[in-house]
């Protein structure tokens, strides 16, 4: 797989910012950052089975889209905070930076609403920005 010339010259600055992000955190902020998603799918896993369901199996095979699709995720949380929040956070309040990502954001998923065959297809996409 070939890799454009763009796409190598972001890399440091997002390698860079990534590691001054993790190095301004204090370790509470990690243990918080692993932990609570942990737990708040245990939490949703249990108000499945108290809801009547029977226990899912907790790991399965995993399946190209998923591995994929985890893939695609990371590196789009990695483009919108460690890439567009930084480079704005240095030339703007972080009230204005976040609401210009938020802004960016919102535009970047809204043909999610409109493609037929889409989980969110049709449904009110404001409550889904804000």
């Amino acid at each position: 797989m070939r890799v454009s010339p763009v796409a190598m010259s972001a890399m440091p600055t997002i390698a860079t910012h990534t590691a001054d992000a993790r190095v301004a955190s204090p370790p509470g902020w990690y243990l918080g950052a692993v932990t609570l998603p942990l737990m708040g799918y245990a939490l949703g896993r249990l108000a499945f089975v108290l809801a009547g369901n029977r226990p899912i199996a907790l790991l399965g095979p995993i399946e190209p889209i998923s591995l994929l699709l985890f893939v695609l995720v990371i590196g789009e949380e990695i483009g919108w905070g460690g890439f567009l929040l930084a480079g704005l956070l240095r030339r703007r309040s972080p009230i204005v930076a976040t609401t210009i990502v938020a802004a960016a954001w919102a535009v970047w998923h809204r043909p999610l609403y409109f493609v037929p065959g889409m989980p969110s297809y049709g449904e009110p996409f404001l409550a889904f920005a804000v």
